[in-house]
This record gives C-alpha cells, sequence and structure tokens, in this order.
C-alpha cells in the first residue's frame, strides 16, 4: 500500500475501512477525519474517559462485564 492521493475520507467505520485507515495512517496520508480519532470514538470508554480529562461534564459512567453487576445501581447503592 502506498499514499497515492492529497487528502482520503474515512466514509465506513467498518473493520477493513479502519484497517485500511490505519495502513495510510501510518504511511503519512492525510485524512479528513483522522483514523486515531475515528478508532477512538468507536469505543466508548475512551471516549468517555478523554470527555472526562478534558474537562466535559459527562453523566456517571460504569463498565461491567456482565448486566448483572449494573442491578445494584438500580437500587441506588452505588458502592459496589
Amino acid at each position: 500500500m502506498r499514499v497515492e492521493h492529497d487528502l482520503y475520507v474515512l466514509k465506513k467505520k467498518s473493520g477493513l475501512a479502519l484497517s485500511l485507515a490505519g495502513a495510510l495512517d501510518s504511511l503519512g496520508a492525510s485524512i479528513v477525519n483522522p483514523y486515531p480519532a475515528s478508532v477512538a470514538l468507536r469505543d466508548k470508554i475512551v471516549t468517555v474517559r478523554k470527555l472526562q480529562a478534558a474537562g466535559v461534564p459527562v453523566p456517571a459512567t460504569y463498565v461491567v462485564s456482565h448486566p448483572t453487576e449494573l442491578a445494584p445501581l438500580l437500587d441506588g447503592d452505588r458502592s459496589s
């Protein structure tokens, strides 16, 4: 793969499109919607952390490995 154009547009966010964008990015291609930003926006955990780090108010966010772990939050117990 090589950079053949002055500018690229990442239209789709599928696995293949992101992989191609990543390869082009690593070769120094200019992409309208930059690869690192596009990848970060697909990951809600990364997005929330970046927003928090920038001082943007975000609602309480929880990460669990199984939905049943959210049950205590329904009772108002946020200590777990």
